[in-house]
């Protein structure tokens, strides 16, 4: 079911509406808005993005990934990229250790210093396992 939660227009197709508007289209077009995205991409044989950080998720599921624009995940014979790139040799591991480990940076909640990938999984596993009903920062920022 697609649901358009836009106050001026709001229109509830079903299923069979969508699909006959996708025939009409010649595309296939699913909108789901009662899943999370790793539901959906469970469900998917494919992952077609113009700009979603929910690829990487998609390449751990083992998914063919489309990409349409400039991604920091394209380019590396990961993905099929529409646009053109200088083909570099990276593999899933070596994205994923770029994109969690070497390139964001963690900050401690309890004095605001840096802090790497490893320290803050654990500080989570702590927060998380606390008798106490303060969430953890990381769910704070999630929810």
């Amino acid at each position: 079911m697609y649901k358009n939660n836009s106050p001026k227009e709001s229109k509830n197709f079903n299923f069979l509406e969508l699909q006959t508007m996708a025939y009409k289209n010649g595309n296939f077009l699913m909108v789901e808005t009662e899943k999370t995205i790793e539901q959906c991409l469970d469900f998917c044989s494919e992952f077609h993005t113009i700009g979603s950080d929910f690829a990487l998720l998609a390449l751990l599921k083992h998914k063919k990934v489309f990409t349409y624009g400039y991604h920091f995940y394209a380019g590396f014979n990961l993905t099929e990229d529409r646009q053109q790139f200088s083909k570099r040799k990276l593999s899933l591991e070596e994205l994923i250790l770029g994109a969690i480990m070497l390139y964001p940076r963690y900050i401690t909640p309890n004095n605001n210093s840096f802090t790497n990938v490893f320290k803050a999984i654990e500080y989570q596993h702590l927060m998380d396992n606390q008798p106490t009903k303060k969430q953890s920062f990381l769910k704070r920022l999630f929810i």
